[in-house]
Parts: C-alpha cells; structure tokens; sequence
C-alpha cells in the first residue's frame, strides 16, 4: 500500500509543479482556480504519503510522539485537499 500511494503522491507532486504534465483538463481547471487545484493537489498528496506510516505498528509503538504528529499533519492535508476539491467542484458546476 505504501509503495502504491507514494507513486499516485509522487505523480500528483509531478503534475502540481510541472504544469505541461497531467490531463488535457487540469489546464482548465487551473484556470478557473489555481489555488483549489494546488490545494486538492498538494493536501491529497501529503495525505498520501503520511497515511500509511499511520498503521506502522511499529512507529506508533516505539515513537508516540511522531505517531501523533503524522496524524496531526494527515488530518490537516486531508482537510486543505478536500476544500480544494470542494471549490474545484463549485467552480465546475458553474462552468457547467
């Protein structure tokens, strides 16, 4: 699991920061709300990432602390990745 959601993560990364990259979409989207796509893009991705370390056993027996800040920050990229897809999806019905 952790293998497959650090490659999506990294795809996402690679279509947040080179532009030319991604579907023929994301250029409309981009430009109707840059900030939403960089929000769905950027949160979904760190959520990717620290969502697995979530269920080492290992981690959370050994370093609570970090456990805990993991969770912290994957609670707070889910919510910055689902407002931006929240307003991307507003922004496409009214295009609509």
């Amino acid at each position: 699991m952790m293998v497959l959601a650090s490659l999506v993560s990294a795809y996402a990364a690679l279509v947040l920061f080179v532009p030319s990259v991604g579907a023929p979409f994301m250029t409309v989207l981009r430009q109707l709300a840059p900030w939403a796509v960089a929000a769905h893009l950027l949160g979904g991705s760190l959520a990717l990432v620290l969502g697995p370390w979530q269920l080492n056993g290992r981690l959370r027996a050994r370093a609570i602390g970090v456990h805990r800040w993991l969770g912290r920050g994957y609670v707070v990229a889910v919510a910055v990745g689902s407002l931006g897809a929240l307003v991307l999806n507003s922004q496409a019905v009214k295009s609509r």
